[in-house]
C-alpha cells in the first residue's frame, strides 16, 4: 500500500466477536487510522503513514517497488492475537537502476529507509513526479499532492479553476482588473501587468499622476449653460415647467433658481443637447440661484454622454462621482474629465444633495485654438476651471465679456 496510508486492508481471521466489538488493528505498532468491525472472522484497517521501509533489499527493483513489510495485529476484547501476518509499503523506484526514489536512508539494524513525500512542484526524485500547473501560476507543494494558482496578473481560463491553464489579464481594456493610468497617458497591457506611457504633450508626470503644464497652451474651453427645449428632464417639481431653469448663469437668479425634480422622482437625471458632436472637456455646476432660503445644491453626481441620446457611456471609464456644490448662489464648481470626450448630449444624475435636489449647469465646449479668448480677457494659468478670465470691471465666461 502507499506509504502515506490511507489504504483498506481487509484482515480476515477468527474470534473477532460475534457483534460490533471495540476491535482495534496496529501495523508496525502504530494504530490503524480507523477501524471497523465485519463479522466475526474479518475487519477492516485504514492503514496508517508507514512508520519506515526498506528492511532487506531495498534497492532491489524488480517489482518497481521498494518496499517494507511490518507486522499485522489485532486486539479484541483484551486478546492480541498475532498471527505473523504483514502489510507491505511501497515507495516508487526506476526499474533496472537500484534507486529507489523519494526516499530517505536511515541506516539501523534493518538498513530502513522513510519514504518522503513527493514534491511535484520539483519534479520528484530524478524527475519521476512534475505538476501540470501553468507557467504562469505558482505551484505549492502538499503532502502527497501539490495545488497550482495563477500568479497576480493572470486568472484561470474559462475552461479551469484550479492553476493548469491561466490567461493574461488585460489591465488596459478589463474593468475587472483596471490599470492606474492617467486619462493623459497611454496603457499598455503587458504579461501579468501593465505599463503606463509618460504623459501626452502638454503634461508633466509619471503616466499615472499627469498635470497640466500650463492652461493657456490648451484649446480654449467655453462654459456654456443650456435651458429648455435644449435641456430635458426626468421630471419636474409638480410638473411645474418653472422648475425647468437650469443653464449657468451670472447673477442671481428668481425664483426657483434652478431645476428641482419631482419629489417622487427615484432616478432624477437632467440632459444637456449642445447641439452637435463635439469635443467636451468637463462640467460646471451651481446651486438654487435666489440665493434665499432653503439652501439647496447638489454635492455630488455622476455624468454619463451620448451621441444620440439613448445609448450612454459613463465618461471616465466609468464608475466616476464628480464632486458638486457646498453652496446655493453663484459659485461655479467644475469638474474637468480625465479624457475629453466627444459627444452631443451630456446627462448629469444627481447623487447627494442638500435639503432638496435644485441644480443648474453647464457644459464645457471646445471653443478656440490654444490661448485664445474673447475682447476684455486674458489668459491665465491659475486655476483649472477656465482657460480665459475676464477683465476687470467685466464679467462672462472669458470668451464673452460684458461691463460688470
Amino acid at each position: 500500500g502507499h506509504y502515506a496510508g490511507g489504504t483498506d486492508l481487509t484482515i480476515s481471521g477468527s474470534n473477532f466477536g460475534t457483534s460490533d466489538y471495540d476491535a482495534a488493528a496496529f501495523v508496525g505498532g502504530d494504530v490503524c487510522a480507523s477501524t471497523t468491525w465485519v463479522s466475526d472472522s474479518s475487519i477492516i484497517c485504514e492503514t496508517p503513514p508507514a512508520p519506515g521501509w526498506g528492511a532487506g533489499d531495498v534497492l532491489d527493483c524488480e517489482f518497481g517497488v521498494c518496499g517494507m513489510d511490518f507486522a499485522v495485529v489485532v486486539e479484541v476484547g483484551g486478546q492480541v492475537a498475532d498471527e505473523n501476518a504483514a502489510f507491505i509499503y511501497s515507495c516508487g523506484c526506476v526499474d533496472g537502476s537500484g534507486v529507489c526514489l523519494d526516499a530517505t536512508y536511515i541506516g539501523g539494524v534493518f538498513d530502513d529507509w522513510v519514504c518522503d513525500d513527493v514534491d511535484e512542484c520539483v519534479g520528484g526524485t530524478g524527475g519521476s513526479m512534475v505538476a501540470n500547473c501553468d507557467s504562469d501560476a505558482t505551484c505549492s507543494n502538499t503532502w502527497g499532492s501539490f495545488t497550482c494558482e495563477c500568479d497576480f496578473g493572470f486568472d484561470d481560463d474559462s475552461a479551469s479553476t484550479d492553476g493548469t491553464s491561466c490567461v493574461d489579464w488585460d489591465e488596459c481594456v478589463d474593468s475587472l482588473y483596471p490599470n492606474t493610468c492617467h486619462g493623459h497617458a497611454t496603457c499598455t497591457n503587458t504579461a501579468g501587468s501593465f505599463t503606463c506611457s509618460p504623459c501626452d504633450e502638454g503634461y508633466s508626470g509619471d503616466g499615472v499622476n499627469c498635470v497640466v503644464d500650463d492652461q493657456c497652451l490648451l484649446p480654449t474651453y467655453r462654459l456654456q449653460g443650456y435651458s429648455t427645449p435644449d435641456a430635458t428632464f426626468s421630471s419636474l417639481f409638480g410638473g411645474d415647467a418653472a422648475y425647468a431653469v437650469s443653464a449657468i448663469s451670472y447673477g442671481l437668479r428668481p425664483f426657483p433658481g434652478g431645476w428641482v425634480p419631482d419629489a417622487t422622482d427615484e432616478n432624477p437625471f437632467m440632459v444637456m443637447d449642445t447641439g452637435s458632436v463635439q469635443k467636451i472637456r468637463g462640467v460646471g455646476t451651481q446651486g438654487r440661484g435666489d440665493g434665499s432660503s432653503p439652501a439647496q445644491w447638489v454635492s455630488s453626481y455622476t455624468v454619463s454622454v451620448s451621441n444620440d441620446g439613448s445609448s450612454w457611456t459613463p465618461v471616465d471609464n466609468g464608475g466616476v462621482v464628480f464632486g458638486g456644490n457646498g453652496e446655493a448662489g453663484d459659485q461655479v464648481v467644475w469638474n474637468h474629465f480625465n479624457v475629453v470626450v466627444t459627444a452631443r448630449f451630456v446627462r448629469i444624475e444627481p447623487v447627494d444633495f442638500e435639503d432638496h435636489i435644485c441644480m443648474r449647469a453647464g457644459v464645457y465646449i471646445e471653443r478656440g485654438g490654444p490661448g485664445e479668448c474673447g475682447a476684455n480677457a486674458a489668459c491665465l494659468d491659475t486655476s483649472p476651471a477656465l482657460t480665459c478670465a475676464c477683465d476687470a470691471g467685466y464679467t462672462g465666461d472669458g470668451l464673452v465679456c460684458v461691463p460688470s
